[in-house]
């Protein structure tokens, strides 16, 4: 058998045959491939699909994937629009970014404008260019793909690479299997050092952003002084909140996102929702200069009802805690990663006023979603009773 040359992954990639149906489930594939998660074509064989191809996870975020697969070679500002449409599909649907996949040369100048354009609108952007593709089908992960939408057959070389390829994935699936359970029983045996650890990391990350945060960790306290919201020689974390605290949850929960953003309260108006089109944004959040005043009065209101709420009914607690949730979301703080970062907090605020909580109970599932959005509507049910759930498991 001849070798392939490489060129031919190219060539056939630019020289797109398969139509838009085809483009969409070649998209589906490369995400499998690429560790996604999730995958959810919606409109595949045609029809409306309100700016949302397909449906997709990756590493906790949500993703709109839009595919653009043209038969020949276009210009960037064909591109850039195209690009701009399709980014109004995570906008719409309230998913955390897009991933633009497209059979198309984009330049290292022309990708950064790109993740610019998703950056102001607060949204993520994936870019899987012409280059990226060949280079991931040019790959044993991606031989098969290859094949099956380009028709391109595995040369001898390749062919053992492929096979070595999905040996050694099984492998490793074994061992991962067998390493999660003792990571797992690790994380049982140091949790508590673990807290402690979280704790200290917080109030350094405080602390070097210009706030002093006056936290014993839970551990230096006797076992039997440890009672949930006393106020003896200890302060509970979530007792004293802080800008810096809230800026240092903001860095350690994020680590994916861009260093320019991590730690970085957003100085940009921003949208959830759609902001323009046929339905107006389903919510704009302050604008960026509100955002110290609205976070200093909230967190102000907080520390000084926390010594209250301490010895207060369940029931107060819990709704205390998703209104605080909820402000603080409504505020949107960072550009993204707010979520992420109000889940922790709150997480921290059901452990020092309750003294347990299920952090996996509260994730970022439909249920949770939906919660929000009633809550954005007056509505705290969905949230208590996420948040009850979680603390009686």
């Amino acid at each position: 058998m001849n070798d392939v040359p490489r060129a031919s992954t190219e060539s056939q990639l630019r020289e797109w045959r398969t139509g838009q149906v085809g483009g969409e489930r070649f998209a589906a594939a490369l995400l499998h491939i690429s560790e996604f998660e999730n995958i959810d074509p919606q409109a595949p064989l045609g029809g409306a699909d309100d700016r949302k191809d397909i449906l997709c996870d990756l590493k906790g975020k949500t993703y709109v994937a839009a595919a653009y697969f043209p038969t020949t070679d276009k210009t960037f500002n064909a591109v850039r629009k195209k690009f701009n449409d399709d980014v109004e599909g995570p906008i719409r649907h309230n998913r955390d970014g897009i991933v633009f996949i497209t059979n198309q040369h984009i330049g290292l100048a022309d990708r950064q404008e790109l993740e610019e354009l998703a950056a102001s609108k607060g949204k993520l952007c994936i870019l899987y260019h012409r280059e990226r593709i060949r280079a991931l089908l040019d790959s044993p992960a991606g031989y098969g793909v290859r094949l099956e939408f380009l028709r391109l057959p595995m040369t001898e070389a390749e062919q053992l690479a492929y096979f070595d390829s999905s040996r050694n994935k099984l492998e490793y699936a074994l061992e991962r299997h067998s390493r999660e359970i003792r990571n797992l029983a690790r994380k049982i045996d140091t949790l508590q050092v673990g807290q402690n650890f979280a704790v200290e990391t917080v109030a350094r990350i405080a602390h070097s952003l210009g706030e002093d945060v006056d936290v014993l960790p839970v551990a230096a306290q006797p076992e039997q002084d440890r009672v949930v919201g006393e106020q003896g020689d200890w302060s509970p974390f979530s007792a004293a909140l802080s800008v810096g605290i809230l800026l240092a949850v903001h860095r350690l929960s994020c680590p994916d996102l861009p260093p320019r953003m991590l730690g970085k309260p957003r100085t940009q108006t921003v949208w959830i929702g759609n902001p323009g089109g046929d339905k107006a944004a389903e919510y704009q959040p302050p604008d960026w200069a509100q955002i110290p005043g609205l976070v200093g009065k909230l967190l102000a209101a907080w520390n000084e009802n926390y010594a209250a709420l301490a010895v207060s009914s369940d029931a107060e607690k819990l709704k205390a805690i998703a209104d605080f949730h909820h402000e603080l979301l409504s505020i949107h703080p960072f550009l993204d990663g707010n979520g992420r970062m109000a889940r922790a907090i709150m997480i921290q605020q059901c452990i020092d006023l309750f003294g347990h909580v299920e952090p996996d109970l509260i994730d970022r599932g439909a249920d949770y979603y939906k919660a929000v959005k009633q809550a954005g509507e007056g509505d705290l049910a969905g949230l208590i009773a996420i948040l009850r759930a979680a603390i009686t498991t």
